[in-house]
């Protein structure tokens, strides 16, 4: 391999494109098939001829077809949900983050199929206290929802038991096969670290099944620093993929979780997609919805001995640079995507790739991973010219005008031919004196007047 190509993959992949090459904890061991996509998405890349000559063209075709089956497919997905609900006096000393607390809590009660799925609501302070055991009573769930009041301290030590109670009644009382998730909305800080061990709480659950998502109310004006109030909250949390832009990127506490800050849609400050109400709305589509495909992007990373023909590329590149074409798509159509461009192969002979990486990466609405590495075969290019055509002989086409079948072409020994004693010396008339160039046919009564036998 040459050294010239070492380098420019190093320092591309430095520089390339965070989302589409992030780390998918989905992404399987070298040597392991990568799992299906959700939604029944396939895809393929194909690159032909594997061999030719140095200068030549080679033809890259990438296709991704799906997008409608299992959890796609439409029906409503069933879950078991508890809601974990922070009663202490921060929650009311603004009443307006209890408003929306019960506001957006409404909307997801609202939302869900309890033909199929269950609810139940647990608050806690100091304590815990269920309201609502795990059922499908959506009367009783909004009726215990609009009941929450304040409880009389400021201490929030009772989450740790919550969470234990909701995990066992999940286990105890749920449907198998359903998501599971416990729902947590926090206002209370972590008085003097006092749930310094949720995270150990939680994991047990989560090795289990079990998802837990925070919704951790803050000051948008930038009085409340609630990265450093909810350090443990959202240690607690559960992992996002890497790839899931909906997820928050916490930045001391190793990537996405699935814990949101919220602010009150009362302060300027506060953006529309951090309310209670648009938290709450986009969890509902995450959890109740059936999964749409909300964009596919395709990324290649062309080698340094294969020059990218843009002009050739159907559909043309929506981004990137020559070096880095990229496609971006809103959803795969019923017929499938399809891309298709030619790489000019410059390294003589030498065997490589026309790129040094090739990504599909297909954004699901729940947050599934969904990037995958297409694959990538390798092109045996050989030096020199290619071989010349070899001429292949041919019948002559003069040859060809003039061949005739025997019994319609005449010959001279087919004719009348006249004896000496016949003819005389001075008047015989021969075919070449008084046949055209070319003519093989002469009247009979002409020739037989010219002998004297008329």
């Amino acid at each position: 391999m040459r050294s010239r190509w070492g380098l420019i993959p190093v320092v591309a992949a430095a520089v390339g494109l965070a989302v589409i090459l992030a780390a998918d904890p989905a992404r399987p061991a070298a040597g392991q098939a990568p799992p299906p996509l959700p939604c029944g998405v396939t895809y393929d890349r194909t690159v032909s001829p594997s061999q030719i000559y140095v200068d030549q063209k080679v033809r890259v075709k990438i296709t991704v077809a799906g997008g409608n089956a299992g959890a796609c497919a439409g029906a409503s997905r069933a879950a078991d949900v508890f809601f974990v609900v922070d009663n202490s006096i921060t929650m009311f000393e603004n009443l307006e983050l209890i408003r929306a607390t019960r506001s957006g809590l409404n909307d997801f009660v609202n939302q869900m199929d309890f033909a199929t799925s269950k609810a139940g609501l647990i608050t806690y302070a100091a304590e815990e206290s269920v309201k609502v055991n795990l059922s499908a009573d959506r009367t009783r769930l909004l009726a215990a929802i609009q009941a929450m009041r304040k409880e009389q301290e400021n201490d929030v030590r009772g989450l740790s038991a919550a969470i234990r109670t909701a995990t066992q009644k999940l286990d105890n009382d749920g449907t198998p096969g359903n998501e599971k998730m416990v729902i947590i909305v926090v206002a209370g800080p972590d008085v003097n670290g006092a749930l310094v061990n949720l995270p150990t709480v939680t994991q047990a659950a989560k090795n289990a099944g079990v998802k837990f998502a925070f919704m951790l109310w803050y000051d948008a004006t930038g009085r409340g620093q609630y990265e450093s109030r909810y350090t443990h909250y959202v240690e607690a949390s559960s992992v996002c993929a890497d790839t899931d832009a909906q997820c928050t990127q916490w930045g001391g506490i190793t990537g996405r979780r699935w814990s949101w800050p919220v602010c009150d849609e009362a302060v300027t400050a506060c953006s529309a997609d951090s309310t209670m109400k648009s938290r709450m709305a986009m969890l509902i589509t995450r959890l109740l919805r059936p999964i749409k495909i909300t964009r596919v992007d395709v990324f290649e990373r062309m080698h340094s001995g294969a020059v990218f023909l843009d002009s050739t590329a159907s559909p043309p590149p929506t981004g990137g640079t020559i070096r880095e074409p990229q496609w971006a798509f809103g959803a795969i159509p019923a017929g499938g995507l399809t891309i298709e461009y030619d790489a000019r192969m410059i390294y003589a002979d030498e065997t490589y790739p026309v790129s040094d990486l090739s990504t599909l990466n297909v954004v699901y609405s729940d947050g599934s991973p969904g990037q995958r590495d297409l694959p990538n075969p390798d092109i045996t290019v050989l030096g020199g010219a290619p071989p010349t055509e070899t001429a292949t002989a041919r019948p002559s086409p003069t040859a060809t005008r003039t061949a005739a079948p025997a019994t319609a072409t005449p010959t001279a020994t087919a004719e009348a031919t006249p004896t000496a004693s016949q003819v005389p010396p001075t008047a015989t008339p021969t075919a070449t004196a008084t046949m055209p160039p070319g003519r093989r046919h002469i009247y009979l009564p002409t020739l037989l007047k010219a002998w004297g036998l008329d």
